[in-house]
């Protein structure tokens, strides 16, 4: 059996455009991230505005506003400031002053006729409030933006406060009738792999950001007993799974879905012609029947002459380590929360 094939570590979407030198966890100055921004924070600027707006003209409803406008602030946390500090890297305080002013001149240029009535406005409240329960009530890509932006310093928790989604192989046409589910953070974005073993890939940020996860699923060709599986945990070298310009940082025993399984840390650093591509990643390894899964997580850097590139091998290496490690918690909720269908039949 050829294992070591479940190992695909390179994931070219984590090139040049993602490596951020200024702000670790921020979102990466790229034309369509400064746009999903400008809309998020937009939208966050229009609902305060609106909710001034219900204030000022219905006195009776300032308690409700007091209570939506606590709700939102709960929910999304510094989100406004988060948003506000990426759009000022792309537009400069002075673009930002602009944008609210317009934002400003908007609201208070509204006709008389199209003011809201006392029954839109409360219908407005209701709608703030079930914004900040469930972020499902707020539309993509403004919903990810905002967990993101919530949830910048501590991602791990957006799935702990239960912000997540479900993903079923069931179906799919590279699961190989292995039927497994998984849960992610609400707030990364899903694509379709285009390796021939990739069923699915998901990547941090509302799809901008540093951090991707993999799920492979590859046929053995042979099957395998939960005995053999734990002998071969046992007494493999995992160092010979890194291929060549990668380094084996560490393997660890573990149990995924109650099955024997692996993780593999690992560091890897490879010429790409127009850059030098860092990545540092861990790989779970589990083995069910005749069919191989490998859940991989890993963040990016490069060294090269782009705007967005670091000058040396360490700095990319530092950041791409630090990247890792502030989402480490996150992979690890991923690999855990892995339910095999077929063992519990």
């Amino acid at each position: 059996m050829r294992l070591h094939r479940l190992f695909i570590p390179v994931v070219l979407s984590l090139l040049l455009s993602s490596a951020n030198a200024v702000a670790q966890h921020g979102l990466p100055t790229t034309h369509q991230a400064s746009i999903d921004a400008s809309q998020a924070f937009g939208f966050l600027y229009g609902q305060k505005l609106t909710l001034e707006y219900i204030r000022s003209h219905y006195p009776d409803l300032a308690a409700q506003v007091k209570i939506a406008e606590a709700a939102t602030n709960l929910a999304y946390a510094e989100a406004d400031t988060y948003l506000e500090s990426v759009l000022v890297d792309v537009i400069g305080q002075d673009g930002i002053a602009k944008l609210i002013a317009h934002f400003d001149a908007e609201m208070v240029g509204i006709p008389a006729t199209q003011a809201q009535s006392r029954s839109d406005a409360l219908a407005f409240l209701e709608e703030v409030r079930a914004r900040a329960n469930n972020p499902r009530n707020i539309p993509s890509p403004i919903r990810e933006l905002l967990l993101t932006a919530a949830y910048a310093e501590r991602p791990v928790e957006e799935m702990l406060d239960g912000h997540r989604t479900l993903f079923s192989t069931s179906g799919h046409d590279k699961a190989a009738g292995l039927d497994l589910t998984l849960t992610l953070p609400l707030s990364w974005l899903a694509s379709e792999g285009r390796r021939p073993h990739i069923v699915q890939k998901w990547r941090s940020q509302a799809g901008h950001g540093r951090v991707e996860i993999m799920l492979l699923i590859m046929g053995l060709g042979m099957p395998t007993t939960p005995q053999e599986v734990d002998d071969l945990i046992a007494n493999t070298d995992f160092s010979s799974w890194v291929p060549e310009g990668g380094r084996h940082l560490g393997t660890a025993r573990r149990r995924i879905d109650n099955q024997p399984a692996v993780a593999i840390d690992y560091e890897i650093t490879q010429d790409m012609g127009i850059a030098t591509v860092l990545i540092r990643g861990r790989q779970y390894v589990l083995f069910v029947g005749d069919m191989g899964i490998s859940l991989q997580c890993q963040s990016g850097a490069t060294v090269g002459d782009s705007p967005t590139s670091f000058d040396t091998l360490p700095k990319a290496r530092d950041s791409a380590t630090q990247i890792f490690t502030h989402n480490e918690k996150v992979c690890e909720l991923v690999a855990n929360s892995i339910v095999i269908d077929q063992l519990w039949k």
